[in-house]
């Protein structure tokens, strides 16, 4: 099951540090109340925000069900590294590398709610949104 919250659609907003990903995704989606806890660990933001400029969120209420928040980012990611000449490029390895261990050369970035739903299943997004 899989209910399209659409209110927070196409909101963008701009992450300065990586703490403030969940207050600002709760300031946009009007559904998560206290209730709701953020289960996506920061590995798992950064990864998907450096590697493929995209934030895949997870928040979970004590009755199993899920709220999901999928955003992406403009001209961020490596796709973006991988348009420069190729004397200027790096590595995706040394690309992740530089990024991973100081993420603040990477911030900060503008990212748009693409989508977002409510569901009893937080895998359901897997075929959809395949990007590892």
């Amino acid at each position: 099951m899989e209910n399209t919250i659409t209110e927070p659609l196409n909101k963008s907003f701009i992450i300065t540090e990586i703490s403030e990903v969940e207050q600002t995704i709760r300031n946009l989606v009007m559904d998560l109340t206290d209730d709701y806890r953020f289960i996506t660990d920061e590995r798992g933001i950064i990864g998907p925000l450096v590697k493929y400029g995209l934030l895949d969120l997870v928040f979970e209420n004590s009755s199993g069900q899920f709220i999901l928040v999928f955003c992406k980012g403009k001209n961020i990611g490596y796709s973006e590294e991988r348009k420069k000449a190729t004397e200027n490029k790096l590595s995706i390895s040394e690309y992740m590398q530089k990024y991973l261990s100081n993420i603040q050369l990477f911030l900060p970035v503008s990212l748009t709610i693409i989508d977002c739903c409510h569901t009893n299943d937080d895998s359901i997004w897997m075929e959809k949104y395949f990007y590892a």
